[in-house]
């Protein structure tokens, strides 16, 4: 009976482990967003500088520089963003666009 009790016991641990592992990973592959422009991901790797940010928040419209830090190169951070942005929703504009 003891022996049934210890290897219940151990089943529950290790379920409870896989279970932390599990929340652990999932949590690491959330993406942080930019406090600045909420749906912006900022790229594992770089933390944002909330306060050397600028923002400028008018009812004509916004206008926003974030700032983040951190050891990718330009190209990784360029990846990154042109992995990511078109999964949210986002669209790069052309030539012809205003705000190239």
């Amino acid at each position: 009976m003891l022996s049934r009790l210890i290897s219940s016991s151990c089943r529950s641990l290790a379920v409870l482990g896989l279970a932390v592992l599990i929340a652990a990973k999932a949590q690491a592959d959330d993406p942080q967003y930019l406090v600045a422009v909420t749906d912006l991901p900022l790229p594992p790797g770089l933390v944002e500088d909330v306060d050397a940010g600028v923002n400028f928040d008018k009812p004509e419209g916004r206008i926003v520089e974030a700032i983040a830090r951190g050891s990718l190169s330009k190209l990784e951070v360029g990846s990154f963003y042109r992995a990511a942005l078109p999964g949210l929703g986002w669209k790069p504009l052309t030539d012809e666009e205003p705000g190239t």
